[in-house]
């Protein structure tokens, strides 16, 4: 007769809930980076899609007025600068995929 020790039935059931707990986990961290990647990601491109919409406008006012003035320099600057924020935050994510 088979003698069915319970203490072992329930460490026999335990064991897998254990494992897959701690990956399911694992995986919840992994993506809870991803989305906090995505979110900064998805900032930087509407400060970019911004800056081209002052640099766009301050040149057509430029153009309007027949000379550059403090608007279309400072678009500049906002601009260059959003481009390089967004362009090292690409490089980081991409050496942090790297390794």
């Amino acid at each position: 007769m088979i003698t069915i020790n319970i203490a072992y039935i329930i460490a026999m059931m335990g064991i897998p809930t254990a494992i897959t707990a701690f990956f399911i986990r694992w995986f919840e961290k992994k993506q809870e980076e991803r989305d906090k990647s995505q979110k900064k990601k998805d900032v930087l491109v509407i400060k970019a899609i911004n800056a081209s919409l002052a640099l766009g406008e301050a040149t057509a006012i430029a153009l309007k007025n027949g000379k550059t003035n403090g608007e279309t320099t400072a678009a500049l600057e906002y601009s260059k600068d959003v481009k390089h924020d967004l362009k090292n935050f690409l490089v980081e994510q991409g050496v942090e995929h790297l390794h």
